[in-house]
């Protein structure tokens, strides 16, 4: 790990009591509102429902304040290979790679209408470090394969407050696919990137392994099918 796992795990505690706060508070304004159509409380109980709208106030807050404290990640343009990062030399490249991933993450997520769930940095600073250790394959898109697949592992994004019941592994595996996939996407157009062009790489790869989940599905775990897969995906984006 390279020095940040303090920060990083503090920020994403501070990213979960936020969606904490942010669902309480949300749950709570449900309440009030159905209630008022009910009997009215009367005198005696007005003190409740103030109390209780100065609750979910003081949850907005909480959430604001979170969003204040919290680096919010900004896209880092052009778009690159996802492996590119293995071959920089400075000693920027791994809290680059956590920043780059996790924006790509947070639009992964935007693009499929799943902004409540969130993304952990000590998870993808972690996978960093497996990745950076990993051996380095003989194919073109050996390294990529491995970024995908350690992602995937680390388990990047949680669905932990929401309360429908998800196939963490499945999304976990088809998110690392779709971000690594579209900065391969991009890496292989020959005009200058632009936001615009990130997002439609990410929207592309999305749909591709959507529409592919059988395939990289029987192959996960093995790298050779795997990169037979990546190749395919790369060839025909």
């Amino acid at each position: 790990m390279f020095g940040r796992a303090p920060e990083l795990l503090i920020k994403d505690g501070i990213r979960q009591a936020r969606y904490t706060a942010r669902s309480a508070a949300r749950q709570l304004g449900e309440t009030l509102k159905a209630a008022e159509p009910l009997v009215p409380l009367g005198p005696a109980g007005a003190p409740l429902e103030h109390a209780a709208r100065a609750f979910a106030g003081l949850l907005r807050v909480v959430d604001h304040a979170a969003a204040d404290v919290l680096f919010i990640h900004e896209a880092r343009l052009p778009l690159r290979s996802s492996a590119s990062y293995l071959e920089q030399e400075s000693a920027s490249a791994p809290s680059e790679f956590v920043a780059d991933h996790y924006w790509r993450y947070k639009e992964w997520l935007r693009g499929r209408c799943m902004e409540a769930a969130f993304v952990h940095e000590m998870r993808l600073e972690r996978a960093w470090s497996r990745i950076a250790e990993a051996p380095r394959g003989e194919r073109p898109l050996a390294a990529q394969v491995t970024i995908a697949q350690a992602l995937a592992q680390a388990g990047i994004i949680s669905w932990d407050t929401l309360p429908q019941p998800l196939d963490t592994r499945r999304m976990n595996r088809a998110s690392a696919l779709a971000v690594v996939l579209g900065g391969e996407i991009v890496a292989r157009q020959q005009e200058a990137d632009d936001r615009a062009m990130a997002l439609a790489a990410l929207e592309a790869a999305d749909e591709i392994v959507e529409s592919t989940e059988s395939l990289w599905n029987s192959a996960w775990g093995r790298d050779d099918e795997l990169h037979d897969w990546m190749e395919l995906a790369c060839r025909y984006a």
